[in-house]
């Protein structure tokens, strides 16, 4: 009789389990995303600079060509400056990571042998929101962007 009470005892207990295990398989798991909502790439182009405001939950990235990156005299010089909205990175605690692209900025200094002869801005609003960056004046957005010190990389 008492082997009889244990095994009905042990059936039930698989069955149990058995049916918790389906029920968890059936459930839909969250789907983590790990990398980045958007991506920004551009031939000839690499980053130089970058920085991030937690109180605007904002990332920028600056990037430049080859004569930029190394002041070469009478070439061309380009950069781009991509800015994307932050958000929370799903499996590290307090972390940030880029969502989507809320504009490209884009500067091109035209070289002559005495020195910048043309400078040519353009603004790509991606998400179309106002804000700071999208009410300043040309002016002051080429010189901000111009000014970024460039980060150091152990060569």
């Amino acid at each position: 009789m008492k082997t009889t009470i244990n095994n009905n005892l042990i059936l039930k207990c698989l069955a149990s389990a058995f049916a918790m295990i389906m029920f968890n398989a059936c459930n839909k798991a969250k789907k983590h995303e790990l990398v980045p909502a958007s991506l920004y790439q551009e031939n000839g182009m690499h980053p130089v600079s970058s920085s991030f405001s937690q109180k605007r939950q904002i990332i920028t990235i600056l990037y430049a060509n080859e004569a930029a990156r190394e002041r070469v005299p009478n070439k061309d010089e380009k950069y781009t400056l991509v800015t994307w909205k932050q958000k929370a990175h799903p499996l590290w605690f307090g972390g940030n990571i880029n969502a989507e692209i809320l504009f490209v900025e884009k500067i091109r200094l035209l070289k002559k042998e005495k020195g910048i002869s043309d400078i040519h801005y353009q603004k790509e609003l991606i998400k179309g929101e106002r804000n700071a960056e999208a009410l300043m004046d040309v002016r002051e957005r080429i010189r901000y962007i111009l000014e970024q010190k460039f980060s150091s990389f152990p060569g």
